[in-house]
């Protein structure tokens, strides 16, 4: 068990470098598009209202896009601060039983007995580079998910992307909970290898997948859905 390093500086800076060149582009599609929706709606003599609701959107795109990094900021500064607050260190002893019951088990097999000192130091650093690596996605292709949500008024997708955003955001936090956790109950379980092990699996899967339980959650209380409907009312 070992703590969680939310994404440093450096990477999150190349990520929102990225979330610029993309929004670059997108901000290209939606002068394309502005100035096709505006050529139909003057051949048809469009009303003043869907001229205005055109001006909006575009209006609506250009500020989220502008805004979106500072949100980013906030949002991961927050969940990095909360983590490292509970960050902790795993009982000292932990080591030493999983290495022991490994050697018990698998005697002196050399793949187990190296996954038995490394394994959970590997399993939190492919765990923290999926992070970084899934989070500068998701930041990458935040202009083309604001773009479908206010110049194209596709807004069922917006509400899972921030969904997701939130519990990977969220993942450093849940993480570091979940060790605190563990520390604390790992004297009252320990007392025997196979319960030391088994306590430590489940802990250690419990980490991994705490996005998803986070996912689950924000499912259960539909935010996509309210998400979606305030776009819509945001809209017009």
């Amino acid at each position: 068990m070992n703590s969680f390093d939310p994404m440093n500086q450096v990477v999150l800076e190349a990520s929102l470098g990225l979330f610029s060149k993309v929004s670059l582009m997108v901000t290209a599609l939606v002068g394309l598009v502005f100035t096709m929706r505006l050529t139909f709606m003057v051949l048809r003599v469009a009303s003043a209202y869907e001229y205005g609701a055109l001006f909006g959107d575009t209006v609506k795109y250009l500020g989220l896009s502008h805004l979106f990094p500072y949100l980013v900021k906030l949002i991961l500064s927050v969940a990095s601060g909360l983590a490292a607050k509970v960050s902790f260190v795993a009982p000292s002893d932990v080591q030493m039983k999983i290495e022991s019951f490994i050697r018990e088990v698998f005697g002196e097999f050399v793949l187990f007995n190296v996954l038995g000192k490394i394994g959970d130091i590997a399993i939190t650093l492919l765990c923290q580079s999926f992070y970084s690596v899934l989070l500068a996605l998701l930041l990458a292709i935040a202009p083309i998910m604001l773009f479908l949500s206010t110049m194209l008024g596709i807004t069922q997708g917006i509400g899972a992307y921030f969904m997701s955003f939130i519990s990977l955001s969220m993942w450093p936090l849940l993480w570091n909970l979940l060790g605190v956790l563990g520390r604390e109950l790992w004297p009252h379980i320990s007392s025997s290898p196979i319960a030391a092990v088994s306590f430590w699996i489940v802990i250690q899967i419990l980490q991994v997948l705490s996005p998803v339980f986070c996912i689950v959650l924000f499912v259960s209380l539909a935010p996509s859905q309210s998400l979606s409907k305030a776009v819509t009312v945001v809209g017009g």
